[in-house]
């Protein structure tokens, strides 16, 4: 049986092994979705939904350390072959184990693709670090952000605004508004929420929520040469460059849009995230 097949789901090897483990095609097919499936181009299927390769495939392979410990039940079998690696961990979207609430660690970086996914070789090198408690990161509080994201992926439900969009841009929207708040806030080193957190709570509520928030960062831009690149940073640059040909953006791009033609005097035929402005909407002194 070849590793390398098993990794790349060869379909006929993944028959053998679920003949061989007696599992039915609905439980085959659950335990396939969290394990990502190249697609192609660089994209990954996981969970039913398309990512980016890069969001799930990295030579750095995360896992959470209580969680692998307490695979452990049987000293009649080693640590090692009994630890269950979860696919969700090496989404890049999830930072914290929502069981032990405790972020996810790093377990090893191996660049070799086949070699990186040998749990058993990778695993038997940590087991006593994972035994002994020195791999183990501090408990933090988890947010409902984390929660969002973990029953997202567990079943697909989504009460928030957020379920008519794609989880990987969801998260993205989510980390870039929420530093840019957590940058104007006049107690920022008191701010212990992480930046995704702070974005959450205003986008699961959907674009009027969100379009005041990207009014309080345009107020907080009133230096005389600040514009959108200033008030809304990363955010900004993320849709107008990163994912500027990813029509999956295009509902968060009208929304930021639709604020800077309130906020700033755009000339006719300027060019605004994409769409040219027919028609100036705001009157500078100048004009």
């Amino acid at each position: 049986m070849s590793s390398k097949e098993l990794i790349s789901h060869d379909e006929k090897l993944v028959e053998n092994v679920a003949e061989l483990l007696g599992l039915q095609a609905h439980i085959l097919e659950e335990v396939r979705s969290w394990s990502p499936q190249a697609l192609p181009g660089v994209q990954t299927l996981f969970r039913g939904e398309t990512y980016v390769s890069r969001d799930l495939i990295s030579p750095t392979v995360r896992g959470c350390p209580s969680c692998l410990r307490g695979d452990v039940t049987s000293d009649q079998i080693q640590p090692e072959g009994q630890m269950v690696m979860q696919g969700h961990w090496q989404l890049r979207y999830t930072e914290m184990c929502l069981h032990h609430s405790q972020p996810l660690v790093p377990l090893w970086k191996v660049a070799n693709l086949w070699s990186r996914y040998d749990f058993a070789t990778r695993l038997r090198k940590i087991a006593d670090d994972i035994m002994s408690d020195r791999l183990y990161p501090p408990i933090q509080p988890i947010s409902p952000y984390d929660f969002w994201l973990g029953e997202r992926l567990s079943t697909g439900s989504d009460v928030t605004w957020l379920s008519t969009q794609a989880t990987d841009t969801a998260a993205t929207f989510c980390r870039l508004l929420g530093a840019e708040l957590i940058r104007v806030m006049p107690d920022v080193e008191s701010i212990e929420e992480p930046a995704r957190a702070v974005g959450f709570d205003v986008a699961r509520s959907g674009p009027e929520a969100i379009r005041q928030a990207l009014r309080n960062l345009s107020s907080a831009a009133s230096g005389p040469h600040d514009g959108t690149r200033v008030a809304f940073g990363h955010l900004y640059r993320w849709l107008a460059h990163d994912a500027a040909d990813d029509p999956r953006c295009d509902t968060y791009r009208e929304i930021v849009r639709e604020v800077i033609l309130e906020t700033w005097a755009i000339p006719a035929g300027e060019v605004v995230l994409g769409k040219p402005l027919l028609a100036r909407r705001l009157h500078s002194v100048a004009s």
